[in-house]
């Protein structure tokens, strides 16, 4: 069971991917896309970036992240995001994809 996140904490989300970007930190895609797929992209965050953000407000939404995000694995490995510049950073696509997340209100 998990708790649903809303759009605030999404965002949040965001922000905090956003100051890891804006440090200068980056995984590859394949990585982003690995980190999604096993379930274990707020564990990393907590565990490597945890000092650019207080990722542990996120913990109990951990699942429901993961779900949401899986629902977009497909932009996350596919060239889509390529198509417009995206091409090195895996935190900038997921950041991206949690974005279109918000725009399109859908929510599990």
């Amino acid at each position: 069971m998990y708790m649903k996140i809303n759009d605030g904490m999404i965002g949040y989300f965001i922000f905090g991917l956003n100051a890891i970007i804006d440090a200068g930190e980056s995984i590859s895609i394949a990585e982003a896309s690995e980190l999604i797929e096993n379930n274990k992209l707020i564990k990393t965050l907590q565990e490597k970036y945890n000092k650019y953000w207080d990722w542990d407000v996120l913990e109990k939404y951990d699942d429901n992240i993961h779900v949401r995000l899986t629902d977009y694995i497909h932009y996350i490995e596919s060239d889509s995001y390529r198509k417009f510049g995206i091409e090195n950073n895996g935190f900038l696509i997921i950041s991206s994809v949690a974005t279109q997340i918000i725009v399109n209100g859908d929510r599990k």
